[in-house]
């Protein structure tokens, strides 16, 4: 309260009071947050407020002048009213009933203002004013879920509302007037408040019921202005003033998706006493091992409401459009019920009958209620209906058996027991009728057996579903599947009116230490209405799974023994995640092939080629699908036993892991098949192949496809029939990896990169054959990180034909190569090679011929030629012969045990002339790279040929491991030999061209010796001979033979050497070099030279004649000697002179002089 006073002859008073109350109440739930009660949940804000204010101004003047004024306003901060709001965002709630309320429970607001005046003159005001502004909202957004089992109510009230100014102005105080009074009296109240509830589009609620609420204080009554005039005296001015402004708005913005499940919903928990705890709907019958559930078929119709209220207050006609419901929901009422429950807990077994969850017949009454006739409707529902997603749970502690159809398309059914199996009809049809069905034969044991049961048989047909395993029989209208279990069992067939199936969008199935479904009859599965089925599993022991009509989605299936899933779509990873889809001892994957025209890669497929289905599979598996394969095996080692695809691709993944042991291995009676697709393996680590491969496209092959065990290279063994359509591509990494390729079934071209690191590439079966090189082989071993390791590191390639027979002759060459480094062509197919330092072939026992045209200077090039008379010719081909400067590698060539082999070595289109080195084993220079370690090596052959050009040519012979032939061609050219002649294990044989030219400069041919130790040996007119005593017995040995030479050049050691000249083929120029020598000369067809050295040793000529001039150069050093000997010469002397000059002529003694 204020309260003001004056007195004296002006009396002027004033009292004011004000309150302005700023208020938001919010209950505001996190994005994302989820809360679940079992019985009620309630999440409510309030608001209440009571505010009195009074201002009384009091005047006893000769002129009075008092003023009074009383304001009150309530708003929000930030907005113009104040809020009560409850906000649960996007957040999942879920209970059996659902309360969200947001209420202005109370406003009780009171405005005094009094102003009196008493004077001869007097002049009050009294002014009182209340300005409300308050709103309770409710907001669900989108992405919010609301479920209640019963009801769902949302209210947004104002329960009870006053608020009155009071203005009084008086002209008199306490019974004394005034003379003259001017009172002024004014009251106003100014109301604006809401109550709305609003939904936004994407949200959801789902319960039986839903209530939503938006209300006001109905009388309003208490919200009412009062002003008055009180006095006495003369007065003058108008009358009070009183002013009432109401808006009370009630607004529902409805946008939900609003769920409306129907009748209740069928329960049956049975504790572990055999004591029924809960049951509603479901009946049952039970033995003392045995509970038998009864057919459970809803016939029952859509039920739930929508009740949608917004209340009248007596004063609505004040206010503009106060009632409002608008809104676009979509309005689903659900026939089926909303969940099946069934729980057993004693040991007994459960067997299920026939389950329609799902009254598809039923029709939705009007079920949206609207009341408190709304000002404004636009509120536009669209409804329709639908059998719900309903959820079956059964549980038992026991086996349970399926007796009947469980019709779920819409929802979820989740069976968990110790073992879940397919009742049968009867059994008891021997195991022995099985061939008969088979053969498409019915017997009468078949027949009696089924009227035995119950069942006439009139005129029955089979036909095999499973060889050996699973046969159908149909008769008129009816339908069988008979399937082996050790006696034949019969169930209804899947097509039947009451098959033992599920039909499910998804199912869980939990068999404990059991089975779920039989070894030849499985769990029988219809998918559900999106076309599909999810599938979650798990048994100790084996599991089957037949889909019928659609895709089968595998989240999670475990089986400690044998998996089975079939299906008549696709079957597929449901989560496109890493997860492991599929666990088990053994695994059998069917998605059934359509040959049908018009299908495609992508139906009826194991697995897509953007999400591989991920396995961990101890054992063997096998997938059969119309499209694509993609399996994963995550754990270790996959097994394939049969994979294959109709129309697709085939990709099979070892993931790789730090570990060793991701392998891909295909038995002898493996099989992976595409016969229009490519087969894609990527392992981690092994590949090891002797079953089958046939692809309509490429066959792929990478090895450590991550590369995740650092140091542990790859084994790769083709070893089974391998068939590709386009090409073969081998990939491994940076370790090492060896790669042994035996076989290849088709002629298409196989492409091998091995990376970085030390990498065996083997060709040839276990046989020693290279029938798998049919085409075009591209083999890149891969580049070292630096030069250094490059250096280091070898990568071999071994192409082993060692063990094909006498009668199967090969031809293979080496030549250049437009995509590599060098290629080897073996019967007219390339073997492209890049990176490689070495590559190894090893021919058979037949006469085989090979071509070294070019290497590669990173590449050792090794030829085991095998048995056979073999021959191998080393020179590219020109139009002018063949030369030897693509000779860029070094080049080993192994005449092998046996037969006649040649090597013939071709310089002959070389026109400049070149230096070059033979040893026993080796010949290098000519234009061949890599000096004396490059070059031919060879050995084992029973010749050697070696062919120079027209230049002027060097050849070094340091011995011969092989009987050597070497024609020198055009040119001045020499051969020198550079060696001991304990070197030349075989026979060298020169030819120069001297005596063919005809030129008017003719070319000019030299042998040159160059001995370094003491020899014993001898010359006649075309061979060289080395002579070794041993034991007193001289052992002759040929060393050179020569023809067609200008001149013979000999320096020998600076030992003792021995020299028997029988007669020369060529102008002979002998120095004897240091040391005691004796040279004996029978005779010289060619004018020759005997230089007996430079040192102070003894040397002695001995001549027996000479049918050309000789010359003798003695040396002063020591005492040389020249002995002409005639003793076996029978003709006289009769003219001999002997000149002795400075340099003495020796004539008519000999045929030829001697100087």
């Amino acid at each position: 309260m204020v309260r003001s006073g004056s007195g004296g002859l002006v009396g002027v008073s004033e009292a004011k009071s004000n309150i302005d109350v700023t208020h938001d109440t919010a209950v505001q739930l996190a994005d994302g947050a989820s809360v679940e009660a079992i019985n009620d949940l309630n999440v409510q804000s309030t608001y209440a407020t009571l505010l009195n204010i009074d201002s009384d101004a009091i005047s006893n003047s000769g002129v009075a002048l008092p003023t009074s004024r009383a304001t009150v306003t309530v708003r929000g901060s930030g907005v113009n009213a104040a809020t009560v709001s409850t906000d649960i965002g996007s957040a999942t709630l879920k209970a059996q009933n659902i309360n969200l309320i947001s209420e202005i429970s109370s406003i009780d607001i009171d405005a005094d203002a009094n102003s009196e005046a008493s004077a001869g003159f007097a002049d009050s005001d009294a002014t009182s004013t209340i300005d409300l502004n308050a709103d309770a909202n409710i907001w669900i957004r989108s992405g919010a879920l609301l479920s209640a089992d019963e009801a769902v109510n949302l209210t947004a009230q104002q329960t009870s509302i006053a608020a009155t100014p009071n203005a009084v102005a008086s002209t008199s105080t306490d019974g004394r007037g005034s003379l003259a009074g001017d009172p002024d009296a004014d009251a106003s109240v100014d109301m604006d408040t809401a109550s709305q509830v609003t939904t936004e589009a994407g949200s959801t609620i789902k319960s039986l019921t839903l209530n939503v609420s938006a209300l006001t204080d109905e009388s309003l009554t208490d919200v009412t202005a009062s002003a008055q005039h009180t006095g006495a005296g003369l007065q003058a001015g108008s009358g009070p003033s009183e002013s009432d402004t109401l808006q009370a708005d009630r607004i529902i913005d409805l946008n939900s998706n609003i769920l409306l499940p129907g009748a209740a919903d069928p329960v049956l928990i049975i504790d572990a006493n055999g004591n029924v705890v809960d049951q509603e709907l479901i009946t049952f019958t039970q033995t003392d091992t045995l509970i038998l559930v009864d057919n459970l078929v809803n016939q029952g119709g859509f039920g739930g409401t929508v009740n949608l209220v917004v209340n009248k207050s007596n004063r609505d006609s004040l206010m503009t459009n106060p009632r409002v419901i608008k809104g676009a929901p979509a309005v689903t009422f659900q026939s089926g019920y909303d969940e099946v429950v069934i729980q057993n807990e004693s040991p007994k077994v459960l067997v299920l009958q026939r389950m329609d969850v799902a009254n598809e017949s039923a029709t939705a009454a009007n079920s949206i209620n609207v009341s408190g006739d709304p000002t404004t409707t636009e509120f536009t529902p669209t409804t329709n209906s639908t059998p719900g997603e309903t959820s079956i749970k059964v549980e038992n502690s026991g086996l349970i058996g399926l007796a009947g159809f469980i019709d779920n398309p819409f929802g979820e059914t989740s069976i968990s027991g110790t073992g879940i199996v397919a009742d049968s009809m009867f059994s008891g049809i021997p195991a022995s009728e099985a061939s008969n069905l088979g053969n498409g034969t019915i017997s009468q044991a078949v027949i009696d057996a089924f009227a035995t049961a119950g069942y006439a048989l009139s005129n029955p047909t089979v036909s095999t579903v499973e060889v050996g395993k699973r046969w159908t029989i149909k008769d008129d209208d009816s339908e069988y599947t008979v399937a082996a279990n050790g006696n034949l069992v019969v169930f209804p067939s899947v097509n039947s009116v009451n098959p033992r199936a599920i039909r499910t969008n998804t199912l869980n199935l939990v068999a404990g230490n059991g089975v779920i479904g039989n070894d030849n009859y499985g769990i029988q599965v219809l998918a559900g209405d999106q076309g599909s089925t999810l599938l979650n599993g798990s048994a100790n022991q084996s599991i089957r799974i037949e889909l019928f009509g659609g895709d089968l989605e595998v989240d999670s299936v475990s089986s400690g023994d044998k998996l089975q899933l079939l299906a008549a779509g696709s079957i597929l990873d449901a989560n496109a995640d890493d997860a492991v889809n599929i666990t088990a001892s053994s695994l059998v994957l069917a998605a059934t092939p359509d040959a049908s025209v018009g299908a495609t890669a992508n139906e009826r497929a194991i697995g897509s080629l953007t999400d591989a289905l991920e396995v961990r599979v101890a054992g063997e598996m096998s997938a059969t699908a119309g499209g694509h394969v993609v399996l994963t095996e995550v754990g270790a080692s996959m097994n394939p036993l049969r994979i294959s695809s109709s129309l697709g691709d085939i990709v099979l993944t070892a993931t790789d892991a730090e570990s060793f042991g991701q392998n891909i291995v295909l038995s002898d009676s493996a099989s992976v098949i595409a016969p229009s697709g490519s087969i894609s393996f990527y392992v981690g680590d092994n590949f090891q192949h002797r079953g089958l491969i046939r692809a309509g496209a490429a066959v792929n092959v990478v090895a450590d496809n991550q590369g995740l065990d650092v140091g542990t290279g790859s084994l790769l063994d083709f070893n089974g029939q391998l068939q590709a359509g386009t090409s073969i591509n081998i990939t491994t990494s940076t370790d090492e990896d060896t790669i042994y390729f035996k076989r290849l079934d088709a002629a298409v071209p196989v492409n091998i990169l091995t990376g970085a690191g030390r990498d065996e590439i083997n060709i040839g079966s276990e046989a020693g054959l290279l029938d798998a090189v049919k085409s075009t082989f591209t083999i890149d071993a891969g580049e070292e990180s630096t030069a250094s390791a490059d250096s280091l590191i070898v990568d071999r390639i071994t192409l082993d034909d060692s063990g094909r027979t006498a009668n199967s002759p090969v031809a293979i060459s080496s030549a250049a190569s437009a995509v590599g480094d060098a290629a080897l062509i073996y019967e007219n197919n390339n073997i492209h090679y890049i990176g490689a330092e070495e590559l190894v072939v090893l021919l058979g026992a037949g006469d085989d011929s090979v071509g070294i045209r070019a290497t590669s200077d990173q590449t050792e090039l090794t030829i085991n030629l095998g048995g056979g008379d073999d021959s191998v010719e080393v020179g590219q081909v020109t139009a002018g012969g063949l030369i030897l400067s693509q000779i860029a590698g070094k080049v080993n060539l192994e005449g092998g045990v046996g037969g006649d082999d040649q090597l013939t070595i071709d310089n002959s289109a070389d026109m400049v002339g070149g230096v070059g080195l033979l040893g026993q084993t080796n010949l290098s220079g000519f234009g061949m790279a890599g000096g004396t370690d490059g070059g031919v090596g060879f050995g084992g052959f029973e010749e050697v040929l070696l062919t120079l050009g027209s230049g002027a040519d060097l050849l070094q012979v340091s011995g011969t491991g092989s009987p050597m032939a070497v024609a020198l061609g055009g040119g001045d050219d020499e051969l020198s030999i550079v060696g001991n002649f304990a070197n030349f294990a075989e026979l060298l044989q020169l030819t120069g061209t001297t005596f063919g030219d005809t030129d008017t400069n003719p070319d000019t041919d030299t042998l040159t010796l160059a001995i370094p130790t003491s020899t014993y040996f001898e010359i006649d007119d075309d061979t060289l001979r080395s002579l070794v005593a041993i034991s007193g017995t001289t052992v002759v040995t040929d060393v050179v033979a020569y023809e067609q030479v200008n001149n013979i050049h000999a320096t020998l050691s600076d030992g003792a050497d021995k020299v028997i000249i029988r007669d020369v083929g060529a102008s002979l120029d002998l120095n004897t070099g240091g040391g005691a020598d004796d040279v004996t000369a029978f005779d010289f067809s060619f004018e020759s030279t005997i230089n007996l050295g430079d040192d102070t040793a003894d040397d002695q000529f001995t001549l027996f004649g000479t049918s050309t001039n000789l010359t003798v150069a003695g040396q002063t050093g020591g005492v040389d000697t020249l002995i002409v000997d005639l003793t076996e010469t029978t003709d006289p002397v009769t003219r001999g002179r002997l000149d002795d000059s400075a340099s003495g002529i020796l004539s008519e003694v000999t045929q030829g002089r001697v100087t």
